[in-house]
């Protein structure tokens, strides 16, 4: 996660603040020990998070900022909201949930202050039990596409149908599905659908990006299968 201090915008409050405080004041009940067993992590790495978190049981906070310009992972470099014009902001800000283990769902615009947790972890509690359908029933849309990962999604799908793209790489004449490839097309898919400001989900089989077809021969109503030639390079 990154600070974004220079923004410009109006920022709004997550929806699930009081569920935010019961995860917030659990993790910060916990001893260093056992937050290192939780993240599975080094000592090196762990000192930062421990010290953020004390500060933040003192009330000392760093500002907000907004959620879709504080996460820095593979699929939103690829996304680059920070380059998107006001037509695709728009979009965006109607279109777009960002599923959060810390805040279950945000706006683009939520403000959001840095924070270490992932869905599939136990604080003890389990947190697909703790947040259940909340998430689900906040969605403004009978109609999903899934471009989350497995952790992330099923969240969502497993109360409701989704529409789920899937990005394979053709090498040897087989599909491989790979990890990094993949989180940079499901970004890229997000910028094409605020750059081409797409409603309805049918034209999703026109994204062309990075090399990517869409497969009707393997798609179903539901999974959408783009393929990249063999030897395809960005």
């Amino acid at each position: 996660m990154k600070l974004c201090e220079d923004h410009g915008f109006l920022i709004s409050t997550p929806l699930f603040m009081n569920e935010h405080n019961q995860l917030f004041n659990t993790l910060a009940a916990m001893t260093f020990d056992q937050l290192q067993t939780l993240y599975k992590c080094s000592q090196k790495t762990m000192m930062p998070v421990w010290e953020e978190q004390e500060r933040q049981k003192q009330g000392i906070f760093p500002p907000a900022s907004p959620a879709l310009l504080s996460y820095s992972g593979i699929a939103y470099q690829s996304m680059a909201p920070d380059v998107f014009d006001d037509a695709q902001w728009a979009y965006i800000n109607e279109h777009l949930r960002i599923i959060s283990a810390m805040y279950g769902l945000l706006r683009p615009l939520d403000g959001i202050v840095p924070y270490r947790l992932e869905m599939q972890q136990r604080i003890p509690m389990q947190l697909y039990e703790f947040w259940g359908k909340k998430i689900v029933n906040a969605l403004d849309d009978d109609v999903v596409i899934n471009l989350a990962s497995k952790e992330y999604s099923r969240c969502v799908e497993t109360f409701q149908p989704v529409i789920t793209p899937r990005f394979f790489e053709l090498e040897d004449g087989k599909r491989k599905e790979k990890g990094v490839y993949v989180k940079i097309a499901r970004g890229a898919m997000v910028r094409w659908m605020a750059e081409n400001q797409i409603q309805d989900p049918k034209d999703l089989v026109h994204f062309h990006e990075l090399g990517y077809g869409y497969d009707p021969q393997t798609s179903t109503q539901t999974v959408l299968h783009f393929v990249r030639k063999e030897g395809y390079h960005a």
